[in-house]
């Protein structure tokens, strides 16, 4: 398997697994906050979406003005890295906007990075980050990524009263 394939595979693998946390969720849960109040699974889910969209497509291009389609406006500012979750519900997309949002976003991540060849894979990236210095190592830390606040909206469900997911 190629590293390119790798890479999608293991993002593609990352996100069945959230989608499987999401599955049985009710509405309740979306906004649920423990004790201290320090995150709910809707910040995580649009985090997921905005990191995705950085790691799988700003690191490697310029925004292009058809990205707004896809994107929502005020998604970094709402679910970036130095965002607050905040209890009110109602700053927030709803749950089915959320998960439709994710889903739209995955689409055209995955589809720009399925067109990225593999002789680029070693180009460096146009944005500094600490772990992330080419291509595929932002590939690679995409589901890394993930996969950890996978693991966050794991804990909330289980503080929620929740079963696990396997």
């Amino acid at each position: 398997m190629s590293k390119l394939a790798t890479a999608l595979r293991q993002i593609d693998d990352a996100r069945q697994y959230t989608l499987g946390l999401l599955a049985d969720l009710p509405a309740d849960a979306w906004f649920f906050m423990p004790t201290p109040a320090v995150t709910h699974i809707a910040w995580q889910v649009g985090h997921i979406s905005i990191a995705q969209y950085r790691l799988g497509v700003a690191f490697h291009r310029e925004p292009k003005p058809e990205d707004a389609a896809w994107l929502p406006a005020g998604y970094r500012e709402l679910f970036g890295r130095d965002s607050t979750p905040q209890a009110d519900a109602s700053l927030y997309p709803t749950p089915d906007e959320l998960l439709a949002n994710l889903n739209l976003i995955n689409s055209h991540v995955t589809a720009e990075i399925g067109a990225i060849s593999e002789a680029n894979l070693d180009r460096p990236v146009i944005l500094p980050h600490r772990f992330v210095k080419t291509t595929l190592d932002t590939l690679l830390w995409c589901s890394r990524h993930e996969s950890v606040h996978a693991g966050q909206i794991a804990l909330l469900r289980r503080l929620h009263g929740m079963r696990p997911q396997w």
